[in-house]
This record gives C-alpha cells, sequence and structure tokens, in this order.
C-alpha cells in the first residue's frame, strides 16, 4: 500500500528551545542505530519524530481518545479538552500523528492505540530507550514504571517529559524508582537502568 502524505492538521509543536530539540538528538544519539524506542504518550508524535534515525524502531502508545483518559484536575484534561473543541477530535490528532510519521510510518514509526496497562503484557521487544509522558498523576506514572521498566534493557534509558512544576505525581513516581535520575531542560529526567 503507498501512503499517501498530506500537511499536518495541527503542526508537530516541536519545542521552540533549542537546547531541548538538541536534548531529544542526544537521547537518541545514546542508543543503538537499530534501537527499540517505546513512547508512552504521544499526542502528535512531536518527540517520537525526534527519536528516528538509523533503523531505530520507534512504538508510541496512546490511547488517542477523549473519554476515560484524564480527569478534570489532570493538567493534560486541557490538551484533550482542546483537541475536542477545537481540533477535531482525538482522531484527528491520531491522524495527524501518523501524517506526521510521513515516509516513516510503519517502517520505523509505530502507532498502538490503547492504554499503554493494557499494551505491556503483549510487548515483548526489548526496549533500548523508554519515553514517558503519558497520564501525569502520581498513580499512572508509578504503573507506567512499573510495567515497562522490566522491558528495558540493563544499560537501556528511561526518560520522560513534565518532571516538577505543576505535575507533582510525576516528580514524586520518578524520584520513588529513579533517585538517581538526571534532570535535563528544566523538566526531563533521564535514568539508565543499572
Amino acid at each position: 500500500f503507498p501512503v499517501t502524505i498530506h500537511e499536518p492538521l495541527i503542526e508537530l509543536n516541536l519545542p521552540h528551545d533549542p537546547r531541548q530539540l538538541q536534548f531529544f538528538r542526544n537521547l537518541r544519539d545514546l542508543t543503538p542505530t537499530d534501537a527499540i524506542v517505546v513512547e508512552i504518550g504521544s499526542y502528535v508524535g512531536a518527540i517520537a519524530n525526534q527519536f528516528v534515525g538509523g533503523n531505530r524502531k520507534v512504538f508510541s502508545i496512546d490511547p488517542w481518545q477523549e473519554e476515560g483518559v484524564y480527569s478534570k484536575d489532570d493538567h493534560q484534561y486541557t490538551l484533550i479538552e482542546d483537541a475536542v473543541k477545537n481540533r477535531g477530535g482525538m482522531n484527528t490528532i491520531y491522524e495527524t500523528w501518523m501524517i506526521n510519521a510521513g515516509q516513516d510510518l510503519f517502517i520505523n514509526m509505530f502507532p498502538i492505540k490503547g492504554f499503554s496497562q493494557n499494551i505491556a503484557p503483549f510487548f515483548h521487544l526489548p526496549i533500548d530507550l523508554l519515553y514517558i509522558d503519558g497520564c501525569h498523576n502520581y498513580e499512572s506514572v508509578v504503573r507506567d514504571i512499573q510495567l515497562w521498566e522490566p522491558k528495558v534493557k540493563v544499560g537501556g534509558i528511561i526518560a520522560g517529559d513534565d518532571y516538577g512544576g505543576d505535575f507533582v505525581g510525576v516528580k514524586q513516581a520518578v524520584d520513588q524508582f529513579f533517585p538517581q535520575r538526571e534532570i535535563h531542560c528544566g523538566n526531563q529526567f533521564v535514568y539508565r537502568k543499572a
């Protein structure tokens, strides 16, 4: 099947700070050129696109749905609310992810539509880089760490977004499981599995 590439319906919304773009590229370059990368929470694929290169395979897990994902007290609820009201809904966000993947779609970038806790039991590839950016409450971050960390190779990297600030649950869970983590660009945590 040839894939027709259209203009993105929604901009990638890449970080404007060149340090963050360089951070993602550096993180990618810490992995082998044939790395398996898993991203939990992807939205339109802005970060997933930064991990592509060489023969890396990037698996982005996201429910891409409005209902039952975030409660109103979760800071990310506003992203979903905006998608539903102003951007054509989460199906449009999912389609945009695929468009933004471009020619890497189903070659080096693979969308997996579902909740991370439902996908974990069926994902058996050893992971070189796990990037956590799903639901930001404490319980969800703990669940993602507990389900996915065992799948990361020794020497592999566990990283994620939104460490600190409004995301108290992310910081609490990361500090609990990865006290030796490093912080980059103010809100990115990085831990190399020993």
